[in-house]
């Protein structure tokens, strides 16, 4: 069954709204990058959420105890940002999303973070890239935006680059398999799928075929899947 075009333009309206007020708006990346994959690891854990995660955000800023393994990803956060916004002075949003020149590798490096994983590497991708689809090509230090929406930079990826923008997570899990979407979403439960980054891959790519074929923005259908599978639909 293929949701209603308005309802997925609205549920990804909702998403970039939450997404300007946290995240868009950040200044001085070196450490605005380090929070975003320090709280999207701890937000995207099942046993965490995103109350605690930001909680436990505030505590490594303060310079608080963090829980042993929860010290690497700090660690490994901050070497990363460094990397984008100190030794290629770029931001996160236009590096991660082709600045670099491999995407496959940009996705690599966030699956490599302690407690991020394929699906949270994912999330954090498909952010940056709601978000490239408003950059101005600049590059810079810091991101900048501008009115206009431009999709045609995704648009252009093949299929198996544009899957790596596509979180899988439960909800759009179980709504692809709703909609008829066989293969590795039907062979293989969501546990599996989700620490397994090549399964994660052939998961979210039978998604994207899918939703091309059908007129939607990979992305966007992901977002709604979510937002609906969750109820946090407005």
């Amino acid at each position: 069954m293929k949701p209603n075009p308005t309802a997925v333009r609205s549920t990804r309206n909702q998403y970039i709204k939450w997404l300007e007020y946290n995240w868009w708006r950040t200044r001085g990346w070196k450490d605005g990058f380090r929070d975003m994959v320090f709280w999207y690891s701890a937000a995207g854990a099942a046993v965490l959420g995103e109350q605690a995660a930001w909680s436990m955000l505030d505590d490594a800023k303060k310079g608080r105890k963090l829980p042993m393994l929860r010290q690497d990803t700090w660690r490994q956060a901050k070497a990363l940002s460094r990397i984008v916004s100190v030794k290629e002075r770029t931001n996160p949003v236009d590096w991660f999303t082709g600045g670099c020149g491999d995407i496959d590798k940009s996705w690599q490096s966030l699956d490599g973070v302690k407690y991020i994983g394929p699906k949270i590497a994912s999330w954090l991708m498909r952010d940056l890239s709601l978000m490239r689809d408003y950059s101005d090509g600049f590059g810079g230090r810091e991101f900048r935006s501008r009115s206009n929406i431009n999709r045609s930079w995704y648009k252009r990826l093949p299929e198996e680059t544009q899957a790596l923008f596509v979180p899988v997570d439960a909800r759009v899990h179980d709504a692809a398999k709703r909609c008829g979407i066989g293969g590795v979403l039907k062979r293989h439960g969501i546990n599996k799928i989700q620490i397994d980054p090549d399964l994660h891959i052939k998961a979210a790519t039978q998604i994207v075929r899918w939703a091309r074929n059908n007129g939607y923005d990979p992305r966007d259908l992901d977002i709604y899947w979510y937002l609906t599978g969750s109820g946090k639909a407005e």
